[in-house]
């Protein structure tokens, strides 16, 4: 089984996905992980600390208020899936 694990910026979200990619593992020991996460979360230290394969993706989130750098999250956005359909 392949599968695909996403989350970030906390360990809130991390700990509970490496918590389930090792309950599928014991499960079926046969299969392959891929963790797609930020460059800049946690999840780029903790996972490859977990021996779970690890692909990063330059994303940030929207600001509340109009500025430019919302601009910039939307450009991230979109290079980011282009990557994403890459792997």
């Amino acid at each position: 089984m392949r599968v695909v694990l996403s989350g970030g910026g906390t360990g809130g979200h991390i700990y509970p996905a490496v918590a389930i990619a090792r309950q599928c593992e014991a499960e079926n020991p046969d299969s392959t992980f891929l963790y797609i996460g930020g460059t800049r979360g946690l999840e780029s230290k903790l996972v490859p600390q977990e021996n779970i394969p690890f692909k990063s993706i330059d994303i940030t989130g929207f600001r509340r208020k109009l500025s430019i750098d919302n601009l910039k999250t939307v450009m991230r956005f979109i290079q980011g899936v282009r990557k994403s359909k890459k792997c």
